[in-house]
């Protein structure tokens, strides 16, 4: 078990990547091609950022995990 800020991490992690998964799975379809470019550029906007903060969350739990004497990343 890990504390509790880093459960939350996980967990933070985990939504933002499902959200971020489905948002890619969207882009391409029908209804995406039926928004206006403002709003389809926005959301690969919306959708590059929320990949970059996963990637900083993911090292943040490594580093953390590491911190709390886990050395695979996977306790």
């Amino acid at each position: 078990m890990y504390p509790e800020y880093l459960e939350r991490m996980i967990d933070e992690e985990k939504e933002l990547h499902d959200k971020w998964r489905k948002l890619t799975m969207y882009i391409g379809t029908d209804p995406y091609l039926t928004l206006d470019f403002c709003q389809r550029k926005m959301l690969i906007e919306q959708q590059t950022f929320m990949w970059g903060y996963i990637e900083v969350l993911r090292r943040r739990i490594k580093y953390e995990k590491s911190l709390n004497g886990d050395t695979d990343g996977d306790k």
